[in-house]
């Protein structure tokens, strides 16, 4: 998303983070969020726990500024929301297709493998494989 984007350079850049400020800040994550298609109740709650918890600390943790620790509730109260930071549980089920290096034998050609030459820079890592017609 680049409303995030845009959000999270807003922060950086503002030089003091006061009540107006975070108050706008906080007001287009919302609006990013709704644009996302969010519910509006888990935006709402999301942003009134940000501006509650940010509000709330008195002393920063040490080595943070105001605008790191914004950043950082910002990140944590959307990672939460969208599951947490755990693995994913993925089970792959379908073994990889892989092609036979000698390509496929049928009626019309059979190839054979005549050399492995690399691929032109930045294209692929694997080797590219020559075939030749028998």
């Amino acid at each position: 998303m680049d409303a995030l984007g845009g959000i999270i350079s807003r922060i950086r850049g503002s030089t003091v983070i006061d009540e107006e400020t975070l108050r706008g800040i906080l007001r287009d994550l919302q609006r990013a969020l709704i644009r996302a298609d969010v519910d509006v109740k888990l935006v709402y709650d999301l942003t009134k726990g940000i501006e509650q918890e940010f509000k709330e600390a008195k002393e920063l943790p040490p080595g943070l500024t105001a605008k790191d620790y914004l950043i950082y509730l910002l990140y944590r109260r959307l990672t939460d929301l969208l599951g947490g930071d755990k693995e994913p549980d993925v089970e792959i089920k379908v073994k990889p297709y892989v092609h036979p290096p000698g390509g496929y034998e049928d009626r019309q050609s059979q190839g054979q493998v005549e050399q492995v030459q690399p691929h032109p820079q930045g294209i692929a890592e694997r080797p590219l494989r020559v075939l030749k017609q028998v």
